[in-house]
């Protein structure tokens, strides 16, 4: 998607920009199997937005709360990989 790809380049014109990539969060609508699906990689973003880890596990793990719980008690990030 043109937006997409504007984006990322934008993100080049700050000189600390060495490398860059897009996230989203995952949505309150999306289920725990969206979350769960090794297809769609996950991410962790420190306070400032960078991307500090990557995953096809569910990161992080919230000890305590049930799994139908999660996408309610906390923003899950995805990578976006592929342009759509």
């Amino acid at each position: 998607m043109p937006s997409q790809i504007s984006t990322v380049c934008d993100l080049f014109d700050s000189p600390d920009t060495q490398i860059a990539t897009l996230v989203k969060p995952f949505s309150a609508n999306d289920s725990i199997a969206d979350l769960e699906n090794p297809n769609s990689p996950k991410v962790v973003i420190d306070g400032a937005g960078n991307a500090v880890y990557f995953s096809r596990s569910i990161i992080p793990y919230l000890r305590g709360v049930e799994k139908s719980e999660w996408l309610k008690r906390h923003t899950f990030f995805k990578h976006i990989y592929r342009f759509s």
